[in-house]
């Protein structure tokens, strides 16, 4: 395998990763607004009609939806951590448990921030370099 054939497998692999990340975030959108639109509808069956068995509902099914809805942002996040070429954290994010989810995110958000001031530095450091002229810079005519 050359290594024009390896690019192109590569570009594919990040080709398809983004529509799996384009797919599941539109499916994370419908589940959070699917499992809103389920708490409004429990709340108007619980105290508009007064429906006593709606208290069963509310455990099991509307933790089902939530605790789908944090498995899906697990598996994005797994998803951007590999697009984005972070180091992903020791556990898995893509199991979905709401522990590991919140903390991959934070460390995301960590490793946004140590990216974004990183280029900073850099940027900062590249036009200082810009503007001072070293000795053999000052001679060419």
């Amino acid at each position: 395998m050359t290594d024009g054939d390896l690019e192109k497998l590569k570009e594919k692999h990040v080709k398809i990763a983004r529509r799996c990340l384009t797919t599941t975030l539109c499916c994370f959108g419908a589940a959070i607004g699917l499992v809103f639109l389920q708490a409004l509808d429990i709340l108007a069956l619980q105290w508009c009609h007064e429906e006593p068995l709606v208290g069963f509902y509310w455990p099991i099914w509307t933790l089902i939806g939530v605790g789908s809805c944090i498995a899906m942002l697990g598996v994005i996040i797994s998803q951007t951590y590999s697009l984005r070429g972070h180091e992903p954290p020791s556990y898995t994010v893509a199991l979905g448990t709401p522990v590991l989810v919140a903390s991959a995110s934070g460390d995301f958000v960590k490793a946004e921030f140590d990216a974004l001031r990183q280029k900073i530095k850099d940027k900062k450091n590249g036009q200082k370099g810009k503007t001072e002229k070293s000795p053999d810079e000052e001679y060419v005519f």
